[in-house]
């Protein structure tokens, strides 16, 4: 969900990367929603205390097996209302693939 034009900006790095002629406030959706996938890919494949600058990144694998989905479920919901300001009020919920019968 992306609430407002003030979310539109890019991630903190496409933004230092991007030339200082390029507005982001007019990229297209198509863009917007490339930037926050990729930053959702980021930020949910690092573990957390992998980076010294923020060591609480990232998604810690929860203990134990009782509630796991639930656990990590909460854990990936926080993870991208943190550090993705674009999206707010995340609702994750784990399913299985009928394709693989594993969990997505």
């Amino acid at each position: 969900m992306i609430p407002d034009r003030e979310r539109t900006t890019g991630s903190l790095f496409e933004r230092m990367e991007a030339s200082p002629a390029r507005n982001w406030q007019g990229s297209s959706i198509h863009a917007l929603r490339q930037s926050i996938r990729q930053n959702l890919r980021n930020i949910l494949n690092t573990r957390s205390g992998s980076c010294r600058g923020a060591p609480e990144l990232g998604i810690d694998e929860p203990e134990g097996a009782e509630n796991f989905r639930e656990s990590m479920s909460l854990a990936i919901a926080q993870c991208i209302e943190r550090y993705e300001p674009r999206i707010s009020h995340a609702e994750v919920q784990a399913v299985v693939s009928s394709a693989t019968s594993r969990w997505i």
